[in-house]
């Protein structure tokens, strides 16, 4: 990514300016501060290749691929509430994760604790590679297993393919936009806006 205008044009005329956003790029990219962009931090790229995987079971826990705005909405409100996302609030439904997400490459799932939503992931499927991201659970329901069981159901959506996953520092949580590279130690992220690190 020598010249990362063109993407970042696309990135801005998809979200809005208050909605944070991961780029994840393959390649090493440029500095990225002249677009409002900051270096976060190095977390590690996990990578899982297809395998027969036993997934556990977590008692009460239930999970439900979101399949409409309403459910998109509930995704939504746990991901600000559990990540949490301080930031975007007041978040208006469609705000964060619009509807325009439920793709056949792009799959969310919610998990509920007793009935109750509480967790929530999602798949970004391409390139012959799932992603896995936007996994939170509300501080109520964790330790029952409900970001474990999203997080599996997310994890094999399609289990021809690697996974990976790119997990947020603290760092990241207070910022507007970031960006994630792979570099010789994992992986670096920067922040659009807001501006905490470099």
């Amino acid at each position: 990514m020598s010249d990362p205008t063109v993407v970042l044009d696309e990135v801005d005329e998809l979200f809005a300016p208050h909605v944070p956003y991961f780029l994840i790029s393959p390649w090493p990219t440029p500095d990225l501060r002249s677009h409002g962009l900051e270096l976060l931090g190095h977390p590690p790229l996990m990578v899982r290749f297809p395998a027969v995987r036993h997934v556990p079971t977590w008692p009460g826990v239930e999970v439900q691929e979101v399949r409409n705005a309403d459910e998109l909405a509930i995704a939504e409100r746990i991901l600000v509430e559990g990540y949490p996302m301080p930031d975007i609030e007041p978040l208006t439904a469609g705000g964060l994760l619009g509807p325009s997400i439920l793709q056949a490459s792009i799959r969310v799932w919610i998990g509920s604790v007793d009935g109750r939503p509480a967790s929530v992931a999602a798949a970004h499927l391409h390139a012959g590679a799932t992603l896995v991201e936007y996994v939170a659970a509300l501080t109520t329901a964790r330790g029952r297993g409900a970001g474990a069981a999203v997080t599996w159901a997310a994890t094999l959506v399609d289990r021809r393919h690697p996974q990976s996953w790119s997990p947020a520092t603290t760092g990241a949580r207070s910022t507007r936009r970031w960006a994630i590279r792979p570099s010789s130690d994992g992986l670096s992220g920067s922040g659009r806006r807001a501006p905490r690190r470099w």
